[in-house]
């Protein structure tokens, strides 16, 4: 009886014993790509996304017999946001116009009369604009991308009355 004593106490001890634990131990590897980019109105910027109107540069309203230099300069939309990263290359080209021949030109809505004119990206104008000829612009991280443009033209003074427009268009690259 004793052995059976024994044995029986052998197995309580051996319940009583909590089960062996094992502990692993693996890695993992986390990532992230920040690539550098623009965004337009908020969203990324696709490669050829038209955003539409960007603003106007107004020359505003002459005589018809006015001669002399006019000067402006481009009121963007406020509808329109651009934003990039710190470390973009960012380019802007402006087009020849819709009207263009040797210059840029300004034609009267309800004819062939042209009045020719001038893009510059300074206030000086001393840095004139080429036709698709990109220009880097510089910006500040932290505010919406407005590149000056300035536009000058000289009234010949002899010009049927009327409206007088063009549309350029305006290329970012980055």
């Amino acid at each position: 009886m004793a052995g059976r004593l024994c044995m029986a106490a052998g197995m309580a001890a051996t319940l009583a014993v909590p089960p062996a634990r094992a502990e692993t131990s693996a890695t993992f590897d986390l990532a992230a790509r920040i690539v550098a980019g623009c965004e337009i109105n908020g969203d990324t910027a696709a490669s050829g996304q038209a955003i539409g109107q960007t603003g106007t540069l107004d020359f505003g309203t002459h005589s018809a017999l006015e001669t002399g230099p006019v000067t402006a300069v481009m009121a963007w939309n406020s509808a329109v946001s651009m934003r990039c990263t710190p470390s973009v290359a960012l380019t802007m080209a402006i087009g020849a116009g819709l009207h263009a021949d040797s210059a840029r030109n300004l034609q009267r809505q309800a004819g062939t009369s042209r009045i020719a004119y001038r893009l510059y990206r300074d206030a000086g104008f001393s840095q004139e604009l080429i036709a698709d000829q990109p220009v880097p612009i510089s910006f500040s991280e932290s505010l919406p991308i407005t590149p000056a443009i300035y536009g000058r033209l000289v009234l010949p003074g002899d010009r049927p009355a009327g409206t007088y427009s063009d549309t350029v268009v305006v290329t970012f690259a980055w």
